[in-house]
């Protein structure tokens, strides 16, 4: 069964069989105001996990930092940091040669370097003994002065914590992935109090997936905001 509650006052709003669709659609489990279906989780019989895979629409984000403390990257990966309700944007892009990463804030796209090594991004991070400097402009208020640390092992890349950045515990220092439409994502069930965050347009949810047998398992679908 689905439980999905209120987060606020962990009110049940509704018991749900899985699969769930979450949009204005009258065919979603879950109403959203917006468009017609942000996204639908389900559970995969044969797996017994459960999979997010979002509508056709452009704007759904899932926290990295919920997956696990040390995030793969991925060449075309879009990202936003602090503040998952707006830009910029940060595209990366991976090549033989180091990882680059763009900005892209209305309809502008400016590259803020390219790295062989360790660095540390944020709104205006000092150089510091073993991470180089990602500035993304100190006119984001909402990014953190320190964010992350992307570091290199071997031909690939992870997003880690890094050692000078302020704890996270209500998502508002979060990075965000932009889910790709027709991709289904394996939703984990949360490394640090045991939910995934969720973002579409104007809401936000989280999605808890407790460890079971494919035959019980459920999960409960809790508002942030």
């Amino acid at each position: 069964m689905l439980k999905v509650c209120n987060l606020a006052d962990d009110r049940v709003l509704k018991w749900q069989f899985a699969p769930i669709r979450a949009g204005s659609h009258s065919a979603c489990e879950l109403k959203l105001d917006g468009d017609e279906l942000f996204f639908w989780a389900f559970l995969h019989k044969e797996e017994g996990r459960v999979y997010l895979s979002p509508g056709l629409v452009a704007d759904v984000w899932m926290c990295l930092e919920d997956i696990g403390s040390s995030i793969p990257l991925k060449d075309g990966m879009m990202l936003r940091m602090g503040n998952m309700r707006e830009e910029p944007n940060f595209q990366i892009s991976i090549s033989l040669q180091g990882l680059e990463v763009v900005k892209d804030f209305l309809g502008s796209r400016t590259s803020l370097g390219k790295y062989e090594g360790d660095f540390a991004i944020g709104r205006g991070p000092k150089a510091s003994k073993g991470y180089e400097r990602c500035a993304a402009g100190r006119e984001h208020k909402t990014i953190p002065t320190v964010h992350a640390a992307i570091r290199r092992r071997g031909d690939s890349w992870f997003l880690e914590a890094h050692p000078d950045a302020k704890k996270d515990e209500d998502r508002s220092r979060s990075t965000w992935l932009r889910l790709s439409s027709g991709t289904a994502y394996l939703l984990p069930p949360g490394s640090r109090d045991g939910f995934t965050a969720i973002h579409t347009g104007s809401h936000t949810v989280k999605i808890s997936v407790p460890s079971s047998e494919a035959t019980t398992l459920s999960y409960k679908l809790a508002a942030l905001d």
